[in-house]
């Protein structure tokens, strides 16, 4: 293994599910200039930019244009690359909020399993009106009438 942090993260990142998390990890700091370097940094991982550019069928001095902070690729040109990348775009739903007598905000959140709506909070049952959700670690059903 390199002392060299640039060939760590090419180790790292030429696993295709280790570059899944990685690029995952980028998606949800909100920052699209990163996003477009941990594009290229993937790429030149799994084989480089040529490969990526006859993969996704671009111009590969489009490509490194594309892959840097200031791009702005067009939604057709990322899934493209993403693709050729051997991965897809997803999109997945928010922590759901609503409203608790305490504190007027209890965070609800999805079981990956199940799919039902979770909660460690059992929110006040006048603030709600037939309305079937989960609570608690385990996703029990919960009623309020």
């Amino acid at each position: 293994m390199s002392d060299n942090f640039s060939d760590l993260l090419q180790d790292y990142l030429s696993d295709p599910e280790e570059a899944a998390l990685y690029l995952d990890a980028i998606i949800e700091s909100n920052d699209s200039g990163a996003l477009l370097v941990g594009l290229k940094h993937v790429a030149d991982a799994q084989g480089g930019m040529k490969k990526l550019s006859d993969a996704a069928a671009l111009d590969r001095v489009s490509l490194y244009k594309t892959l840097r902070e200031e791009g702005n690729p067009k939604f057709e040109t990322l899934t493209k690359i993403v693709n050729a990348l051997g991965m897809r775009l997803s999109i997945k739903p928010l922590d759901y909020t609503s409203l608790d007598s305490e504190t007027g905000t209890v965070k609800f959140s999805l079981d990956d399993e199940t799919g039902d709506i979770c909660s460690d909070i059992e929110p006040a049952p006048d603030a709600y009106q037939n309305l079937n959700f989960f609570v608690s670690d385990e996703c029990e059903p919960y009623h309020v009438t």
